[in-house]
């Protein structure tokens, strides 16, 4: 098999002693260059994380808050989301995944949990402390109806 004749390119030879590549670069005026090996889609999302501290914070891009990934040209995924399908396994209908750090832009698969929407907000209700702050103002309304009868 002939190879290209381009420095270290190593690709199968097409025409004219080049790659494909090679030879688009020549039918493009171009200088000849390496040509840059696409990565995969895994080493994309990887090289967009940033693993120094317990939250794996996404580098890339994000909408309110949480990372956003293009997984091809035409799909889209929010980065948590991709994580978790990528290491934890398939998020089924209706289920959302949660952060258990409340970092919307971390992807640490260690910090992802399903979970549903109703859920999610018992749990930020309850956070919130608007239980008792209802408990509370109910007991004011009681005091002032005994006030002003």
């Amino acid at each position: 098999m002939r190879l290209c004749s381009f420095l270290e390119c190593g690709r199968k030879h097409d025409s004219h002693g080049l790659c494909k590549s090679h030879n688009k670069q020549l039918q493009d005026g171009k200088e000849l260059s390496a040509i840059k090996e696409s990565l995969s889609t895994y080493e994309r999302f990887v090289t967009k994380i940033d693993k120094t501290g317990a939250c794996w914070v996404w580098k890339g891009n994000k909408h309110n808050g949480y990372g956003r990934f293009d997984v091809t040209h035409t799909k889209k995924s929010y980065a948590h989301r991709y994580a978790y399908e990528l290491w934890l396994g398939i998020i089924p209908n209706g289920s959302i995944v949660q952060h258990s750090c409340d970092n919307r832009s971390c992807v640490n698969p260690k910090h992802l949990q399903l979970t549903t929407y109703s859920s999610i907000a018992a749990d930020t209700f309850a956070r919130r402390g608007y239980e008792s702050r209802i408990a509370e103002l109910e007991s004011r309304i009681a005091e002032l109806e005994l006030v002003y009868g």
